[in-house]
């Protein structure tokens, strides 16, 4: 047998020995196989000697030189050295990875540990494992150490090993587990299922996700206080994208008085905050202009607004522009106050200081009514007194001037035939007389008026002197306004408790406005009183202008007029209004808008016993 073969064969067995190295490895996952490699080469080095001395055995005459045993062995030592070294190479290698991936488990921020398949001992843990649940080194042994600190009950931690033995992989986001001082803590886990050398076990992955957890449900806590105190404030909170001009939030508030639902897949348009806005006037148009919204400088403004229950309000707009991180203005916050209750305290304080302006006039007035009334009075008590004196002296001298007459029946005084003027001078004394006693009634109708009041409701009169003297203070008026004035009084006094001062006061309201609705002196105006079993009722009707419907439930409202260019205030009737419900009765108008208005007061009466009375003429 040749060397050369020899030698093919010592290669052959060398190069089948590394195969089968390299399996080994493959199969077993050992990195340390440099013992086995000798224990190849020795055999093959056995092999190969065996191989020789049957070779030798056979030659008879004379031996190969032993230097060409030698020189074919040569090749052979050259592959094994190169081998061994290619060996330790790979070998180094090997150890830089190991090195590097023990690394990169060390220094993860990932808690990584390996166990068994029952997960009852973790073999295995890198040092973010260990400091996250409080594993102590000299808690570990050769076998590692026990996992059942960790889980919150023994079912827990069955359905973890169920799940990982169906799927051999398995992703809980959210799992509560355990450090070693029992403090809870919530991970995100990830088991999975793998083989070392032989054996099978469970690679488990942990994020500490506890924090996170605590700070998102904090987030949530405050925007739920936030939204919370948004929807139960009573302002209208509203948030507008100034590049879709749309409302990209409102609270409670927004959709009960402006109708607008915080609805975050569908925005409503930033128009519909002041669709139903009522401009200051008729040439202002609804709503607001394009640009003023977005104006860079805040808003502050006042406007009456029309709500969804179809009453008027006034809301006060207050907003600034949202500046994004380039300075620009790219969202508008703000805040809408419903002022009515304020702006309705404010009309009442007016109200009242024009209230307490014209008290201090009547103040004023009175006292000039009653110099003026005390001027009048000593005139007019001189011709009262004087006026008996004339008529007695006219009566003596008739006899005189009759006789005189016969005798001379062309007799005249101051021009006129005896017989005209005879007659006639009683009269005139009469009307002088009479006259006299007018201005007397006026002057105290004067001095009663604007007396001060005493604000008291418990005088008891009779309503129909209280609509004779109103009627005379507004004679004069009457009879410029109208040709067809009457008055129907009962028979039998009609007596109430209350101010007669204050009730005058509110029918001469009501004949001055009779009057001034009247077109034509032929239109009438009427005054009823009729008595009921409790209450009475006076009625003033006219045939006047008449009052709009929708003006109707306004008349008594404070300073509404339809006189406004005649210089009305618009006070005389809600002053009235409220005097008689210091009666405790009401005052209602009716109208049908075309022509004519009923003015009904309704007074309850005095008890019985203030009733009772006689006949009497009211005149009286």
């Amino acid at each position: 047998m040749p060397i050369q073969f020899l030698d093919l064969i010592f290669l052959i067995c060398i190069i089948f020995s590394i195969f089968c190295n390299i399996f080994y490895q493959i199969k077993t996952k050992s990195r340390d196989s440099t013992s086995l490699v000798f224990v190849a080469l020795l055999a093959d080095l056995f092999i190969y000697a065996l191989l020789l001395f049957l070779q030798w055995s056979s030659i008879t005459d004379r031996l190969e030189p032993l230097e060409d045993i030698s020189g074919a062995m040569l090749p052979t030592l050259w592959a094994f050295v190169f081998y061994v070294f290619i060996q330790e190479g790979a070998r180094a290698t090997l150890l830089q990875s190991e090195e590097k991936f023990s690394c990169i488990i060390r220094d993860s921020p990932f808690c990584i540990a390996i166990g068994d398949l029952r997960m009852d001992y973790f073999t295995l843990a890198n040092q973010t494992f260990k400091l996250t649940f409080g594993v102590e080194d000299n808690t570990i042994d050769d076998n590692g150490f026990p996992s059942d600190f960790m889980w919150k009950s023994t079912r827990q931690k069955h359905e973890v090993i169920e799940n990982i033995t169906g799927n051999n992989y398995w992703h809980e986001p959210l799992l509560d587990l355990f450090t070693c001082s029992k403090t809870p803590i919530i991970v995100d886990a990830r088991f999975n299922r793998i083989t070392i050398g032989q054996q099978q076990h469970i690679l488990a992955t942990f994020n500490d996700i506890t924090a996170r957890i605590h700070s998102d449900q904090e987030k949530r806590e405050m925007q739920l206080m936030l939204q919370q105190l948004a929807d139960t404030i009573p302002e209208i909170l509203f948030l507008v994208d100034i590049k879709s001009r749309r409302v990209i939030y409102t609270n409670n508030a927004g959709e009960k008085i402006l109708g607008i639902r915080y609805d975050k897949n569908s925005y409503a348009d930033y128009n519909t905050l002041f669709q139903n806005k009522i401009p200051d006037n008729e040439k202002k148009r609804l709503g607001i202009k394009p640009g003023w919204f977005y104006d860079s400088s805040p808003i502050d403004e006042e406007f009456r607004f029309n709500c969804r229950e179809g009453k008027t309000i006034w809301l006060r707009l207050k907003s600034t522009p949202v500046y994004n991180n380039e300075g620009e203005p790219y969202r508008i916050v703000g805040i809408i106050n419903d002022i009515t209750a304020h702006k309705n305290t404010a009309a009442k304080e007016k109200l009242h200081r024009q209230q307490l302006q014209q008290a201090e006039k009547m103040a004023s007035l009175g006292i000039l009514v009653s110099g003026v009334a005390h001027e009048i009075n000593n005139p007019n008590n001189f011709i009262m007194l004087n006026t008996p004196i004339i008529r007695d002296v006219w009566n003596g001298a008739i006899p005189v001037l009759d006789n005189h007459y016969l005798q001379n029946p062309s007799f005249e005084l101051s021009n006129v035939p005896y017989p005209d003027i005879r007659d006639t001078v009683a009269l005139l004394i009469d009307g002088i007389e009479q006259g006299t006693k007018r201005i007397m009634n006026i002057v105290n109708n004067l001095k009663d008026y604007a007396r001060e009041d005493t604000c008291r409701f418990d005088e008891r009169y009779d309503i129909r002197k209280t609509v004779r003297d109103a009627v005379m203070l507004t004679n004069n008026m009457i009879n410029k306004s109208t040709s067809c004035f009457s008055v129907h009084y009962p028979d039998n006094p009609v007596m109430i408790t209350g101010n007669s001062q204050k009730l005058e006061q509110v029918i001469i309201n009501l004949i001055q406005n009779s009057c001034q609705s009247l077109t034509a002196l032929n239109q009438p105006i009427t005054i009823n009183i009729t008595s009921g079993e409790n209450h009475c009722i006076l009625t003033v009707i006219d045939d006047g202008t008449g009052i709009a419907e929708h003006d109707l439930t306004h008349v008594t409202d404070p300073f509404f007029t339809r006189k406004r260019k005649q210089g009305g205030t618009g006070l005389g009737l809600s002053i009235s209004a409220g005097i008689i419900k210091e009666h405790n009765g009401t005052l209602v108008f009716e109208s049908d808008g075309v022509k004519g208005t009923t003015a009904t007061i309704t007074l309850p009466l005095a008890s019985k016993k203030n009733r009772d009375g006689n006949k009497t003429d009211p005149d009286s």
